[in-house]
């Protein structure tokens, strides 16, 4: 059996569970993967492996000691954060440079040079925080405007 590559595989069980999770309740499981992704049960088992293994899904582990090696049989399937950063529904790691990009384009509008010098001032100070806190404010800020972190 030939290694599907991660659009073949990985990505299309993501995008099932993005639009199916709400709707589970908590309860999805492998076997609802199947016809919306159109791979085989074998497919779907060895993809949720990976995934979990790779920290995008979160999920309780029915597996048993029947079942193949490294093929998971998963309940309560739901997206970890990279998992939502991979079907587009979270900000990535481009949060920051996003953000710069947005002051830069305030700052370009504003004829108040007052208001231009704070806009300067504050870009500097986001510049000045670590790349990760930066990317962190990028995505509470994301996600609070788009109503993800109520």
């Amino acid at each position: 059996m030939a290694r599907l590559a991660w659009h073949e595989r990985e990505q299309l069980i993501l995008e099932a569970i993005r639009d199916m999770e709400d709707e589970a309740d908590g309860r999805l499981q492998n076997d609802a993967l199947l016809q919306p992704t159109g791979l085989t049960d074998a497919d779907v088992a060895l993809g949720l492996q990976a995934l979990l293994d790779g920290q995008f899904i979160t999920a309780g582990d029915m597996s048993s000691a029947e079942d193949p090696v490294g093929r998971a049989r998963l309940l309560g399937i739901r997206l970890a954060p990279a998992g939502r950063v991979k079907v587009r529904q979270w900000p990535d790691e481009a949060a920051a440079g996003a953000l710069l990009e947005a002051l830069d384009d305030v700052i370009a509008g504003t004829e108040d040079p007052e208001q231009r010098n704070l806009l300067e001032q504050t870009k500097r100070g986001a510049r000045g925080l670590a790349g990760r806190v930066l990317n962190e404010l990028a995505v509470s800020y994301a996600k609070r405007v788009s109503g993800l972190d109520a």
